[in-house]
């Protein structure tokens, strides 16, 4: 037994290096692009609650006269607000992740140089580099899956402090509104002295309602308002100044309860829709046509996530997604928005895997082509015409070779990785005439397997072309099928 072939460990290696291929680039990107705005977010949200904190709204004392126990319930509320004018949001480590990860690569990168060197002149009894080789390529593809669960924290970071943005904001504008009332009864109290006065800020409170929007969030008490401000236009110059903070408070306090609920309505409606679009940002992703990309073309298609999934593959993650969305938009028409929500978190994670899956689906696909363009260069170089085709012209399926070099021909069927990763190359050899196959393999095997493409033997009629000493072929033009064994 000669234990594991150099060859072997080259194959190992060169999984390994496809899967560790650009890994970090690609990630680093995107972790980085979702970082920058989670800082900016965050930066938003410091900056808003120093906003809040800062602001500073004292009644007049003829408005302490006239409406002190509504400023001291607005100066309640607005401490209140002040007390929750926190960022309670902490992000979860990003760099000291990324950090670790790229010393695990840089580490396995250091031992599959060794490891090549090792085996550059050892060709058998290579069970140990075998071993490491594995293992390197294990811890590529640790790393890559660590890589996957980084992002998927910093797109957590991101949609955390954004909340924590949006709540500041619903604080800041409840704030806000305070301060408007408050100046508003500061004005009011000013204009004390005259009846006439009082009614017209009672008549310009209700007028400047949103009669639409009362009527769709408080109707019954918006008609109750009116009524009433009619009884007080009614009354007598005394009978304005005696009742006047009774009416204004009842109005006021309207129109607190009415922004209160439409700023509610406001916000869950930009939650939703800041989530949807959210959503078809990550659909609208970019992929690079991997077939391309493997023969070094930089400019090549680019395609959104479904469009990509769909030119290789059939999956169902596109008719999750758009049997999603139509919910979400029947939701949104209805201004279910909580609901909706529920719906765009369910959409997301259904992009989150697609895009992961098309991730993987990509790195495959330039594997097998990276193995087609490999296996076209040696045969060329070796002087034969070389020809390739694109099998159900889905390079996911693999590649067709065929070499031709005077009357023989050589044809690669199939040029494929499978699921585990292993090298399927069928062959159908057409020699030349004279028989001379068994003198060509050896050189064809040799360059084949420096390559990295783990071919160990080519048999005909049972019998191995490259080991047997005195094998005679006879005829001519004969169109025997050869097999490569690889492992």
């Amino acid at each position: 037994m000669s234990g594991k072939k150099g060859s072997e460990v080259a194959s190992v290696l060169k999984m390994g290096e496809t899967a560790r291929k650009d890994t970090d680039k690609k990630y680093d990107i995107k972790i980085n692009d979702l970082e920058k705005k989670t800082q900016s977010t965050y930066g938003k949200a410091q900056n808003l609650k120093h906003t809040i904190l800062e602001k500073k709204i004292q009644g007049t004392k003829e408005a302490q006269q006239m409406f002190a126990s509504q400023l001291k319930q607005e100066e309640e509320r607005l401490a209140a607000i002040k007390e929750q004018a926190v960022v309670k949001f902490k992000a979860k480590d990003i760099q000291g992740r990324l950090a670790e990860v790229k010393r695990e690569l840089a580490s396995a990168d250091k031992k599959a140089a060794d490891i090549r060197a090792r085996i550059a002149y050892k060709h058998d009894y290579c069970d140990n580099e075998y071993r490491e080789a594995t293992a390197v390529k294990n811890t590529y593809s640790a790393c890559r899956a660590d890589y996957e669960n980084i992002y998927n924290t910093a797109v957590q970071n991101l949609n955390g402090v954004t909340a924590e943005l949006n709540r500041l904001n619903k604080l800041n504008s409840e704030a806000q509104q305070i301060a408007e009332q408050i100046e508003k009864m500061n004005i009011i109290a000013k204009e004390k002295q005259e009846s006439d006065s009082f009614r017209q800020k009672i008549s310009d409170t209700v007028a400047s309602i949103d009669k639409k929007i009362a009527e769709k969030f408080l109707a019954d008490e918006y008609s109750d308002i009116e009524k009433s401000a009619q009884r007080f236009y009614a009354m007598t110059d005394k009978e304005v100044l005696n009742s006047f903070s009774q009416y204004y408070e009842k109005v006021t306090a309207f129109v607190g309860s009415l922004n209160a609920k439409y700023a509610q309505w406001q916000q869950e409606k930009a939650d939703a829709e800041g989530l949807k679009q959210q959503v078809l940002e990550m659909t609208a992703e970019q992929f690079e046509d991997p077939y391309q990309c493997a023969l070094g073309n930089e400019d090549s298609e680019q395609l959104p996530l479904f469009q990509f999934l769909k030119k290789y593959v059939e999956t169902d993650f596109e008719t999750k997604y758009n049997a999603g969305m139509n919910k979400i938009e029947k939701l949104l028409a209805e201004e279910k928005f909580v609901e909706a929500k529920q719906v765009l978190s369910e959409a997301q994670n259904t992009v989150i895997e697609a895009s992961s899956f098309a991730a993987n689906l990509s790195e495959r696909i330039k594997a097998k082509s990276g193995l087609a363009l490999e296996l076209y260069n040696i045969m060329s170089d070796m002087g034969y015409d070389v020809c390739d085709e694109i099998i159900d012209e889905n390079p996911d399926k693999g590649f067709r070779i065929t070499c031709q070099a005077g009357d023989e021909i050589i044809d690669f069927n199939t040029v494929n990785i499978d699921e585990d990763g292993r090298v399927i190359v069928d062959i159908d050899h057409t020699e030349a005439v004279g028989g001379t196959c068994k003198n060509a393999w050896p050189k064809i095997v040799k360059k084949l397997r420096e390559a990295g493409i783990p071919m160990t033997d080519v048999t005909k009629n049972g019998n191995s072309i490259l080991y047997a000493q005195n094998v005679q072929i006879q005829g001519v033009n004969t169109n025997q099928p050869q097999r490569a064994k690889l492992n």
